[in-house]
């Protein structure tokens, strides 16, 4: 393709008078600039080189093409190859973090008794929790309920391998047990979870009479589940809040927990 800029018409056999900005909006992907004129010295061509795309040519009338007005030429080029060159660079930033978040899903069980003490600390999460969750790249960690059978279903999103670049599944899984580590180790957490553990009942995959993850256990209290479909879309970035604001609270008395002073 040949795009022109140009202020009056060059040839009709071969182009037409455009705008500027209209030209300029569709080049995005350059790579290398030349400048080149045609064999009767009327035009200089400015050329982009895209990737993985066909060159792109510009025309700049030059009736003489005397240094000076090649010079101009070059100086505009220039201009703006660096431009658009900035404008590819914002591009491939925006595009690091289109790659879909790793998902997580598990379940356990809730002693039916436990409900008001579950919701009363879950209705206002400590801080020191979401914090130390969302530095281990923890998005939209959801938990549901299903009264009947007493069960927590509990949803998150892991973003740790975002902005990365191609990674083999042994790193982002080292990356993904590292920051899950981290949330293990974490004082504040650790003193969650023994407020948390004495609601729940796992699944059998938790052996019967191990200790809880808050005294030593290890493995996965809760039980993982497989996930079977997802549609639609998925999320490129996330809002800056630990909490969402139309969050609804479930216990049944309005009671919520704060964090220790001695943690904060």
């Amino acid at each position: 393709d040949i795009y022109v800029i140009s202020r009056t018409p060059i040839n009709k056999t071969t182009s037409s008078t455009v705008p500027v900005p209209a030209r300029l909006s569709i080049i995005c992907h350059q790579q290398s600039l030349q400048l080149q004129s045609d064999r009767r010295g009327s035009a200089l061509y400015l050329i982009f080189q895209r990737e993985r795309q066909p060159a792109v040519s510009m025309v700049m009338p030059n009736t003489s093409l005397s240094s000076s007005s090649f010079a101009l030429g070059v100086i505009v080029g220039l201009g703006l190859y660096a431009v658009m060159g900035e404008s590819w660079k914002t591009k491939k930033r925006q595009d690091k973090n289109t790659a879909a978040p790793r998902r997580f899903g598990s379940a356990i069980k809730l002693k039916p008794e436990q409900f008001g003490r579950y919701t009363q600390l879950h209705d206002a999460g400590w801080p020191g929790v979401l914090e130390r969750m969302s530095k281990s790249n923890i998005r939209n960690f959801t938990i549901f309920y299903h009264k009947e059978t007493s069960t927590l279903f509990s949803h998150f999103e892991w973003i740790g391998h975002w902005g990365r670049g191609q990674l083999t599944e042994a790193e982002e899984k080292a990356l993904f047990d590292a920051d899950m580590q981290a949330i293990a180790d974490d004082p504040v957490t650790q003193v969650w979870w023994t407020e948390c553990e004495p609601c729940q009942e796992p699944f059998s995959q938790w052996p019967k009479g191990a200790p809880p993850p808050s005294q030593g256990g290890v493995g996965n209290w809760w039980a993982p589940l497989v996930c079977l479909n997802h549609c639609g879309h998925w999320a490129t970035q996330y809002g800056e809040g630990l909490r969402d604001p139309d969050f609804v609270s479930q216990n049944p008395d309005g009671k919520t927990t704060v964090q220790p002073n001695a943690l904060e």
